[in-house]
């Protein structure tokens, strides 16, 4: 049976966030993780979100080959997910894979972001890019994705820190041009592991404009292989 790459969207991402990604990476299946409805309960936790995402692919994470990958928030939720595996005595991931975030204990300047302004989060949204202009033209669609992200970082930043460092390989990538991630961050997240860690700065913003660059990174990432194309490394 193929292994399983889970893929965590940024916050108020859906599974279209991985849309333009091979079937296939690394050999292992893409599954873009559907978002638990948990998280339009203003009082969800963490642990409830994250524990609705292992149960509803408790299969995959059983299997024993499996990795995750976090893109943005969805890094920080990818984090808390590896911590519940592990204390419920799971098979480890092959890796983890964060993408376009800051790490732990390196919180944005405006945080909390899920406090700002309505006007000052949807500025915030279009400096990320990753979403057309007219969208946030729209009244209402302006307020969807409003609530969507603003539930989003809300789980995250009211999250307790991981317990620890984990027994688990992290390979952090971020753009070069990613206003929001500065690339000398990167190397902090070695912090969340304790067998090592790599970080790779490849050309683009928060949402990468050609991934070919990334997806190569993942690829050699969970074969547990360094990367050896030309990119930056952080």
């Amino acid at each position: 049976m193929t292994g399983t790459l889970l893929c965590l969207p940024p916050a108020g991402g859906v599974q279209t966030a991985f849309r333009d990604w091979p079937a296939e990476v690394g050999g292992l299946d893409v599954l873009p993780i559907r978002v638990p409805r948990s998280r339009e309960d203003r009082s969800a936790t963490m642990a409830e979100h994250v524990g609705e995402v292992v149960l509803r692919h408790m299969r995959h994470v059983t299997s024993g080959d499996w990795a995750v990958l976090g893109h943005s928030v969805g890094a920080h939720v990818a984090l808390h997910l590896v911590r519940t595996v592990l204390d419920l005595g799971l098979p480890a991931p092959r890796r983890l894979v964060v993408v376009a975030s800051r790490p732990p204990g390196h919180p944005d300047p405006e945080t909390p972001l899920h406090r700002l302004s309505d006007d000052r989060l949807a500025a915030r949204i279009a400096e990320y890019g990753g979403i057309a202009p007219e969208q946030l033209d729209d009244p209402d669609l302006r307020a969807l994705v409003l609530h969507l992200v603003r539930t989003d970082l809300r789980l995250a930043e009211l999250a307790p820190p991981v317990d620890g460092p984990l027994p688990v390989p992290v390979t952090s990538i971020g753009g070069d041009r990613d206003a929001s991630v500065p690339v000398e961050l990167l190397p902090h997240w070695g912090a969340a592991t304790t067998v090592g860690h790599e970080s790779h700065v490849v050309p683009g913003g928060h949402f990468f404009e050609d991934p070919r660059a990334v997806l190569h990174l993942v690829a050699r990432a969970v074969n547990g292989a360094p990367a050896t194309i030309a990119v930056g490394r952080a």
